[in-house]
C-alpha cells in the first residue's frame, strides 16, 4: 500500500469517528445498534451516533468494572468503544467492523493495545480486569507494576 493510499485509509477511519451535528443525526433515519452491557440490567443499551472523543459523552456507561467508563458509538456500520478513566479522560478508542479491530490514535495513555489475532504474553504474571463484555469480544486490562496492557479478546480465548 502506497503512502497516499495509507493516508486516505487513515483519513477515512478518522472521518467516520468524527461527531456529527445532532440535527444531522436525527434526520439520517438510521437505526442505532444494540450491544450487551452491564450486569444487573437488561444487558442491552443503545450505541450513540455522536460524542466520540468527548470526556463525558452522553452515551451510557457500558463497563462491567466501576473504575472505568466504556461508551459505545456507531456510525456507518462501524462500532467504536471509548474507554474513559474515573476522571473522564479518554484512555483509548477501539473500532470494530465485521470482526476486525483497530485502535484509534486517541487518549491520554501510553498503554499498549493488543488486538486479535495477537494475544498478551505472560498474562500469568499480570492482574486481569475485565472492563467490557460484548457477545463478540471482551475488553480486558492487564496490569503489572506501573504498566498496563489493554486487550481485545474473543470469547473462549480468555486465560
Amino acid at each position: 500500500m502506497g503512502q497516499f493510499q495509507r493516508s486516505a485509509a487513515i483519513a477515512a477511519v478518522l472521518f467516520t469517528a468524527m461527531p456529527i451535528p445532532k440535527a444531522a443525526a436525527e434526520g439520517s433515519g438510521t437505526k442505532q445498534a444494540t450491544a450487551a452491557c452491564c450486569l444487573g440490567d437488561d444487558n442491552t443499551s443503545q450505541l450513540k451516533g455522536i460524542g466520540l472523543g468527548q470526556e463525558n459523552p452522553s452515551a451510557p456507561d457500558l463497563s462491567v468494572d466501576p473504575r472505568w467508563r466504556v461508551h459505545g458509538f456507531t456510525r456507518d456500520g462501524i462500532s467504536y468503544f471509548q474507554v474513559n478513566d474515573a476522571m473522564g479522560r479518554v484512555q483509548l478508542i477501539i473500532g470494530t467492523l465485521d470482526g476486525l479491530f483497530w485502535a484509534l490514535p486517541a487518549g491520554e495513555t501510553s498503554d499498549q493495545v493488543v488486538l486479535p489475532p495477537q494475544r498478551v504474553a505472560d498474562v500469568d504474571a499480570m492482574d486481569r480486569s475485565e472492563v467490557y463484555r460484548h457477545p463478540a469480544f471482551t475488553l480486558v486490562r492487564y496490569r503489572k507494576g506501573g504498566g498496563a496492557v489493554w486487550s481485545v479478546e474473543h470469547p473462549g480465548t480468555e486465560r
